[in-house]
Formats: C-alpha cells, sequence, structure tokens
C-alpha cells in the first residue's frame, strides 16, 4: 500500500506477508510488516514488526510484537 503527498510522490509504503481488509472498519492487518516514511524533508524510517493494523486510510498504523524501528544512511 502506497500513500502520497499532493503531488503524487510517495511518503509512505506499508507491504508485508500477509493483508486482510475489514471493511466494516476500513481497516487492514497484516503479518510480517514492513512500513517506510520517506517524506522529502525527513530521514528515511523503516518500522518492522509481527503484526500490525493500518487504520484510517493510512494515516495510523499500529505495530505490534517485537516492534522495531531502523534509520538507514542516505
Amino acid at each position: 500500500m502506497l500513500r502520497t503527498d499532493p503531488s503524487g510522490r510517495p511518503i509512505n509504503r506499508l507491504e508485508g506477508e500477509y493483508a486482510e481488509h475489514f471493511p466494516d472498519d476500513d481497516s487492514y492487518h497484516i503479518t510480517a510488516p514492513r512500513a517506510v516514511g520517506q517524506r522529502e524533508a525527513n530521514p528515511i524510517t523503516v518500522g518492522v514488526s509481527k503484526t500490525a493494523v493500518m487504520e484510517q486510510g493510512g494515516k495510523r498504523i499500529v505495530m505490534n510484537g517485537d516492534p522495531a524501528i531502523d534509520y538507514p544512511a542516505r
């Protein structure tokens, strides 16, 4: 899943082994997620965990089970 800014540039990406959509609250439950934040003015961040829930149209991602964030070199 990819979120873009108003000009179409990618700002957040979420990928994983398996994702399931729940239409009742429009959330996604992801197994082995990898969330990448790549806003232009900020360093790239990568978050991983065992599972995650994406809510609010991608504005909120809750990482569960051994979450970790990395700031790879630019």
